[in-house]
C-alpha cells in the first residue's frame, strides 16, 4: 500500500507517541493500518523522530516523560520550592503570632530567672562569686534585696523584655519565689 501525504501529516503529528501510536493515529485519521515496522521504516525515510516525549504545558520543554502532576521536572521542582516557601511563611507568622504571645513572654521571663537563680546558688555553693568581689555563702546570696523601686535589667538583651519589670517573688529576689528560697537556705534545694 501506498503512502499519502495524509497519512505522512498524521505521522508527523503523532511521532512523539512512538510507533505504535503513530499507527493508531494514522488509521484514526485516514482508514489505513500500517504494520509498526512500515510505519518506522516511513519515518526514517522522512527523517521524523519517533522517539517518545511529552511537552510540558508550563514551560513547552520535550521531555521523555512528565511526572504525576503534569509538570516537567525542572517545573515539577520549581513548583515544590513554591509551595515550600509559603509553607515557611505560614510557619514564620505563626512562630511570629505565638512570640509575641503574653504567655511566651511570661515563661522566658520565668525560665530566665530560674536559670539566673541557679546560677546564683550554684557560685554560693562553690564560695566564689565569680570574680564578682569577695566570697559569699548562700545565706548571704539569698538575704540580698534590692532596693525599693529598682528595676531589673532585660533579660534578653537590650530591651528585650520591651520595658516590662520582671515581678518579684514574696522573698524580695527577682522572679524567686519565698519557697524556692526557703528551700535553698535549709539546703533541701526544692529543685
Amino acid at each position: 500500500m501506498r503512502w499519502t501525504t495524509e497519512q505522512d501529516d498524521a505521522l508527523r503529528a503523532a511521532a512523539s507517541t512512538g510507533a505504535a501510536g503513530a499507527r493508531t493515529r494514522i488509521f484514526v485519521e485516514c482508514g489505513v493500518l500500517h504494520t509498526e515496522e512500515a510505519v518506522i521504516r516511513r519515518a526514517s525515510r522522512l527523517g521524523v523522530s519517533l522517539a517518545r516525549y511529552e511537552i510540558c504545558p508550563e514551560c513547552g520543554r520535550k521531555v521523555p516523560k512528565l511526572d504525576r502532576d503534569g509538570r516537567c521536572r525542572v517545573c515539577h521542582k520549581r513548583w515544590l520550592a513554591t509551595e515550600q516557601r509559603k509553607k515557611n511563611e505560614r510557619l514564620r507568622a505563626e512562630i511570629r503570632r505565638n512570640e509575641s504571645d503574653g504567655d511566651y513572654l511570661r515563661a522566658c521571663r520565668e525560665h530566665a530567672a530560674a536559670r539566673q537563680e541557679a546560677t546564683r546558688i550554684r557560685r554560693a555553693a562553690r564560695g566564689s562569686n565569680a570574680g564578682r568581689g569577695d566570697s559569699a555563702d548562700l545565706s548571704e546570696v539569698l538575704s540580698t534585696r534590692r532596693p525599693e523601686g529598682e528595676k531589673t535589667l532585660p533579660l534578653f538583651g537590650w530591651d528585650g523584655n520591651r520595658g516590662r519589670d520582671v515581678e518579684d517573688g514574696p522573698s524580695g529576689l527577682p522572679g524567686i519565689g519565698a519557697a524556692r528560697c526557703a528551700d535553698a537556705a535549709e539546703g533541701t534545694d526544692g529543685l
